[in-house]
């Protein structure tokens, strides 16, 4: 979101928030401006104006004054102003991802992860905070690959129907190993733009022995081996042996 419009928001919201304050205070306009000691006539104005989102640069101490004159405590009003701005930042996101991958079902799993970030990265914000930027970058990459991965998951549903000797109850176990692959794959491919070495090798090992893994926990080793196929072929990746 651009400075000018995220700063836009910011005026918009905490002007909304305060009028609501006030109206559930059972305050009017004029009962705020007497007590931050404005006349009756230009308080009222100017407050309205506040609560508007008018004003061009709402300052902190008129906020905390204002908030004073309601009698109610700052610290909840300001969590519930970063509550309203991180939904808008969340939309703003999802609705970008949507954009990109023209996929508008991703919007729940989006959604749930912004709230794990938010929740993983609660203690590590008091050290240093997760900017909206990383936060922005991080969510579009988990859309991105949600996208691919349910591509694939798809297809690999589709290959054990298909088969009709696989009992329903073990598609579940197949999924979980596809998504092992399909994690292998990503981190390789993400360490190579930083690394210099063979790809295939690596991923080809690491596969090998969650294979091996799964298939001592009774999966089949051809339909195994046919899921890590339809991965490869998803990241046009071909392993060498």
């Amino acid at each position: 979101m651009p400075k000018d419009r995220f700063y836009r928001l910011v005026v918009t919201e905490t002007g909304s928030l305060l009028a609501k304050i006030r109206k559930s205070c059972h305050l009017t306009q004029t009962d705020i401006a007497k007590g931050l000691g404005f006349s009756e006539k230009s308080g009222k104005v100017f407050i309205s104006r506040l609560e508007n989102g008018k004003l061009s640069n709402p300052s902190l101490s008129l906020v905390l004054n204002y908030l004073n004159v309601c009698k109610v405590p700052w610290d909840k009003f300001f969590d519930k102003l970063e509550r309203l701005i991180n939904k808008y930042r969340e939309d703003e996101i999802i609705s970008k991802i949507s954009a990109e991958t023209h996929h508008r079902k991703i919007a729940r799993d989006v959604s749930k992860y912004l709230h794990s970030i938010e929740t993983k990265f609660s203690q590590k914000k008091q050290i240093k905070p997760l900017s909206p930027e990383q936060i922005e970058k991080m969510a579009i990459n988990f859309g991105r690959h949600r996208v691919i991965m349910e591509k694939i998951e798809a297809e690999v549903h589709k290959r054990l129907c298909a088969r009709g000797d696989v009992p329903f109850i073990l598609f579940p176990f197949y999924k979980d190993f596809c998504r092992e692959c399909y994690s292998v794959i990503t981190k390789a491919q993400k360490k190579e733009n930083t690394e210099k070495f063979s790809v295939t090798s690596v991923v080809e090992d690491k596969l090998s022995q969650k294979i091996e893994r799964w298939k001592k926990k009774g999966l089949n080793q051809e339909i195994l081996e046919d899921i890590k196929a339809i991965i490869c072929q998803n990241f046009n990746l071909i392993i060498e042996r």
